[in-house]
């Protein structure tokens, strides 16, 4: 579900208009957010997470650790690894994130509840 995520973040723009943001909000996310977390994104999209430019973009996130206090509660940390088309040519990693996932599951199966990121660091 984490892994999911991170490869759908390159896949809207969040600084498109907050309406075409909206729009794109369920269309990419709508499989693997909870609904209060879709719909919190959806009424404030500046909160939304995605491509926040040409470049660089968010590829993926790496997942380094998962604690699941409860049965149906989990916490996955890890790294959004960003690229530029000089990666895409001769690999590497432009920039990483820190970020820490809520994931809860209910009645749709397992979704993702919160989502944080930490500052850019190379």
């Amino acid at each position: 579900m984490v892994e999911a995520f991170g490869q759908q973040m390159q896949e809207i723009s969040v600084l498109a208009p907050p309406a075409a943001v909206r729009d794109e909000l369920p269309r990419v996310y709508g499989e693997v957010l909870t609904p209060d977390l879709l719909a919190q994104w959806r009424a404030h999209p500046d909160l939304a997470l995605g491509r926040q430019g040409s470049s660089p973009w968010p590829q993926r996130i790496e997942v380094h650790k998962v604690d699941c206090g409860q049965p149906d509660a989990c916490r996955a940390v890890g790294d959004v690894d960003y690229i530029t088309s000089n990666e895409v040519a001769h690999g590497g990693v432009f920039m990483r994130r820190a970020v820490t996932l809520e994931v809860n599951r209910n009645a749709n199966g397992w979704r993702i509840a919160s989502v944080r990121l930490g500052p850019p660091r190379r």
